[in-house]
């Protein structure tokens, strides 16, 4: 059993079974048939085992621990009044405290008449109180959550795991349960925007090999998306009441929310003071002062050794710290740019973060400094608000108005005691309920399209949808949230519901893209099969573009974007199409063509050549001859004016030479493979083979490959002893199969990507290094027949046996995606 070989146990256990075994035996033999049942999630032949074995256990202790496994048995089977049974004799056993606490936590799940409600609840409160379970009082307000969720009082349930949230004192993974039962509550009755922090938490205190695992990591992730919306749909649905209502109960709404500040706060103290006082009694009295008030989560171990980047609890500890240092801010990339484009100038206007940032750490540290001069209340209130404005570059108050305004904004706006504080973020105004309304019909249709496409909750998004439209009928967006609707009444098979929208399109937007596409009488064979036809459609109008037909090209484009207006492929037909006129159309159009494609899709693997294409035509430079091949990026070359360039003064052809520095390379089109992990897995294979040698390794990249070099070597013969051994390291197999490696010396190295290209390379490899003979003693790779050692290329090497997948990926992969057979 131990060493997992379950069907070898399952064959002992049979041929024990026709054995009359010593009685001394029969409960070892009970406890292994348990444990082999449990192992095949057999729970209902293993009860009867764990029954014996636990009434016949060797001392006190065996009992306890039997009748607590028990119990979760039968607890998982739904049989609770027999696992509260045995949870009683598990504590009639007196066992340890930390089992019988868990015991009695357990109970609570089993708990079936009001009567043991009522009294586990009394036996709960008492537990709160015993300071020998200070460390454990999250889990027992996750028991009495439990306890109140049982009789359906969900309110109560909630309330008593928010306690258990704050008053934590560890971050466990008893706490991540806790935290993923809250977020599962706040889900289910659709408040995502507080079951989001939940599941982000549980995340990182939950190992992920824990049931469910994979369903919280989903969720986390969709509501990362999700919540920017249905948080702001929320707050500006809040406001608008409000300030739509009378004063009175405008008054008295804020009144109440101010109440209920003030009681939080005053928890919130006696939570501190509560930390401050466990501080004291254990001897740290000294640093209570310095104490957080609420516990952060730790760096926990964990036996999950993979890089940091694909293990997701670094990676949600990573997000807290982010959030911490940084608050919410878009999922985004390059978050403190203001603008993204690839085409961004020093003229394009955006929000900078950089600048924010920069401002408030200098505000910050003018405060502290203010403040140790002696300076406080209102006078450092000003003082910072000045320098704050300085540096933002705006005019300071004037004294006088500084002085009157001060005073009233620090005391009234400034203060969330105060009704002016609330009334200041209501939309009172005409001009503030139209910017409040803009917000919401925003978030309402991207709430819409995530909870549609993400979230996978159809009802509530037709719900959020249809009251855009209801609510909004002049949004600008209006086409593409009907469009949503009629994919959403398809999907439920409601067609009369599908036409109408379809209608509906046809007669108020006859000219949209989306209403040609649901309108065209190939609709549902273009639903059904629109991947692959799309993708056959692309193939031909890159052969057309290859074989210079460039009225095809033109027909093909102008089939796809009546076609497939919103398909995968849509950046790399744009590029096409204004590829293959290139000579013909004006430049101006070819500029406003190819900075259209760079704006518009922004993360497509062609903005970034037509952001170069745009850029260097408003330079006025002149395109070469030829037709550019996007997908042979192994067979790319600088044009010979380039070439030139960048040769000049060194040698323009390659050299044979063997006894020279060597370098080995890696390389790969760029974000095809990690790039992290491979230099992780580089750098522990060199100090783990090579720790002597001192070996480099260097990252660059040419056009669109990455290249890692290993520089140290300083012959053919030294490089090539490297790479057998890196060939047979299973760990760097694996990760670069897909990539090539090359064996190329210094001077070779300077023309590769300008004088000559990596096919061009490895034909010349293949003549004249891999017959050459290497030492005897030296580890080659030998074909059964050959004398003569051979290179081994990444994509040749044959240790690895092919599965069906293989042959698939063999069949459908190319260097890149751009690349077809001619």
């Amino acid at each position: 059993m131990a060493l997992g070989w379950l069907y070898d146990a399952e064959d002992v256990a049979q041929r024990l079974a026709r054995e009359r075994l010593p009685k001394r035996l029969e409960t070892e033999r009970d406890r292994s048939m348990a444990d082999l049942l449990l192992a095949r999630n057999n729970t209902a032949e293993a009860i009867p085992y764990l029954e014996r074995a636990a009434r016949h256990g060797k001392n006190g202790f065996e009992k306890a621990r039997l009748h607590y496994l028990l119990a979760q048995v039968q607890l998982e089977r739904g049989e609770k009044a027999a696992a509260y049974r045995a949870l009683d004799r598990c504590l009639a056993q007196s066992p340890a405290y930390e089992l019988a606490f868990q015991a009695r936590m357990l109970q609570t799940e089993a708990v079936t008449t009001a009567q043991s409600t009522q009294k586990m609840l009394a036996r709960l409160k008492r537990m709160l109180r015993d300071k020998n379970n200070k460390d454990y009082l999250d889990r027992i307000y996750y028991a009495t959550g439990n306890i109140y969720l049982a009789a359906r009082d969900t309110a109560r349930a909630l309330e008593a795991y928010e306690l258990g949230r704050v008053r934590a004192t560890q971050s466990t993974p008893e706490k991540g349960v806790l935290l993923r039962r809250l977020g599962d509550l706040y889900w289910q009755r659709q408040r995502f925007d507080k079951s989001q922090p939940c599941y982000t938490e549980a995340i990182g205190l939950l190992d992920k090999e824990t049931q469910g695992y994979d369903e919280l990591l989903r969720r986390s992730e969709v509501l990362d998306h999700l919540v920017p919306y249905t948080r702001v749909v929320f707050e500006q649905d809040s406001l608008l009441t409000l300030a739509r209502m009378p004063e009175a109960a405008r008054n008295a709404v804020i009144d109440h929310a101010i109440e209920v500040l003030k009681k939080q706060e005053e928890a919130d103290r006696r939570n501190r003071n509560d930390s401050l006082r466990r501080a004291r009694n254990e001897g740290n009295g000294e640093d209570a002062a310095n104490l957080p008030a609420a516990p952060t989560t730790p760096n926990r171990t964990s036996n999950d050794k993979s890089w940091y980047f694909y293990n997701p609890t670094a990676v949600q500890q990573g997000k807290q710290a982010f959030v911490r240092q940084w608050g919410n801010r878009r999922n985004e990339d390059d978050w403190r740019r203001a603008n993204h484009s690839l085409l961004a100038d020093s003229k394009t206007e955006g929000y900078d973060y950089a600048a924010e940032d920069s401002i408030k750490a200098l505000v910050a540290a003018r405060r502290d400094s203010l403040s140790a001069k002696g300076l406080s209340g209102d006078a450092l209130e000003t003082a910072v608000r000045d320098y704050a404005a300085q540096l933002a570059g705006e005019k300071p108050d004037s004294p006088a108005d500084t002085t009157r305004n001060a005073g009233k904004k620090g005391k009234d706006e400034l203060d969330p005691h105060t009704r002016a504080y609330y009334l200041a973020h209501i939309p009172l105004p005409p001009e503030a309920q139209q910017e409040s309304h803009r917000l919401l019909r925003d978030a309402l249709f991207g709430a819409g399209v995530v909870e549609n496409e993400e979230l996978g909750d159809y009802a509530l998004a037709e719900r959020t949808l249809r009251r855009l439209v209801r609510d909004y009928p002049d949004f600008d967006r209006l086409p593409e949230a009907y469009y949503q609707l009629f994919l959403l009444a398809r999907r439920g098979g409601k067609q009369e519901t599908a036409d109408k929208y379809r209608a509906i399109m046809a007669r108020s937007y006859p000219h949209h893209v989306l209403t040609r596409t649901i309108t065209d009488p190939d609709f549902e064979r273009n639903a059904r099969y629109g991947r692959e036809l799309e993708d056959s459609l692309y193939a031909a109008t890159y052969a057309a573009y290859l074989n210079g037909q460039n009225d095809e090209v033109a027909r093909n484009f102008a089939r796809s974007s009546s076609t497939y207006p919103e398909g995968l492929n849509r950046p790399k037909f744009l590029l096409v199409h204004a590829l293959s006129r290139i000579g013909t159309a004006p430049r101006d159009t070819l500029i406003a063509e190819f900075s259209t494609l760079a704006k518009d899709f922004p993360k497509s693997d062609v903005a970034e050549m037509a952001a170069m294409m745009a850029k260097g035509l408003k330079e006025g430079r002149t395109p070469a001859g030829g037709k550019y091949r996007p997908g042979s990026l192994w067979e790319r070359r600088l044009d010979e004016t380039t070439a030139e360039n960048a040769a000049e003064g060194d040698k323009r052809t390659l050299s044979p030479e063997r006894d020279v520095p060597f370098v080995f390379v890696v390389a790969y089109p760029i974000d095809s493979l990690p790039d992290d992990k491979i230099l992780y897995e580089l750098a522990r294979f060199n100090f783990s083979r090579f720790v002597s040698r001192g070996l480099d390794i260097n990252k660059q990249q040419l056009g669109a490959l990455t290249l890692f070099r290993v520089d140290g070597f300083v012959s053919f013969a030294d490089v090539h002893h490297y790479a057998q051994q890196l060939y047979a390291a299973p760990a760097l197999r694996q990760l670069l199969h897909g990539a090539r490696t090359l064996l190329i010396s210094k001077d070779n190295l300077k023309l590769l990507g300008t004088v000559v290209s990596f096919d061009e390379y490895r034909q010349f490899y293949d003549k004249h290094f891999a017959p050459q003979k290497i030492k005897a003693d030296l580890p080659t790779e030998y074909a059964p027949d050959d004398e003569q050692p051979k290179q081994i290329y990444e994509d040749e090497l044959p240790d690895r046996p092919q599965s069906p997948t293989d042959n698939k990926r063999k069949n459908t992969t190319t260097d890149d995606e751009y690349e077809y057979d001619e």
